[in-house]
């Protein structure tokens, strides 16, 4: 099935539920946004329980306060690459302290791009339950040092 084939059976529900007055499943609803969107919603929670419910459901997102600035910089970053801009040697528009589960992957800038890459990493290890996809990331991004020192300390 094509992800437009996809997005057109949730749309398909949202507008059968709408129809009956029902709810729409949360499940149907984030297939249709934007991850930028779901980011702005996630941020915007006016339960503040359910963010830390979400931290609390991931290891990496366990620190409470930083969770909203986490996931706006994975949309940072998700954007960039869609659109096909430089990610080396660029800071990032909104800081990730680091803490000890990001040393995993080596030091870094507070605004480097390589926070929200090693974040990134340790949420799909841990969604696959193996470091393989660590592994290859590390391994791409040292095969050139300089590249590697972009992406841990930006000068842009």
């Amino acid at each position: 099935m094509s992800v437009k084939q996809k997005v057109s059976c949730f749309r398909i529900i949202i507008t059968d539920c709408l129809g009956i007055g029902e709810e729409i499943p949360i499940w149907a609803a984030i297939e249709v946004l934007s991850f930028g969107t779901v980011s702005k919603v996630y941020s915007r929670w006016a339960s503040k329980d359910v963010i830390k419910k979400v931290s609390l459901g991931m290891k990496v997102l366990k620190e409470y306060g930083y969770t909203v600035n986490i996931v706006r910089s994975l949309v940072y970053l998700r954007n960039l690459c869609a659109h096909q801009a430089r990610i080396w040697n660029r800071r990032l528009t909104i800081p990730v302290p680091d803490k000890k589960y990001l040393q995993k992957f080596g030091d870094s800038k507070e605004r480097a791009q390589w926070r929200v890459i090693s974040i990134l990493m340790l949420l799909v290890d841990e969604v696959n339950q193996n470091n393989d996809y660590s592994k290859a990331i590390l391994n791409l991004c040292k095969k050139s040092q300089e590249f590697y020192n972009g992406l841990v300390e930006p000068t842009l």
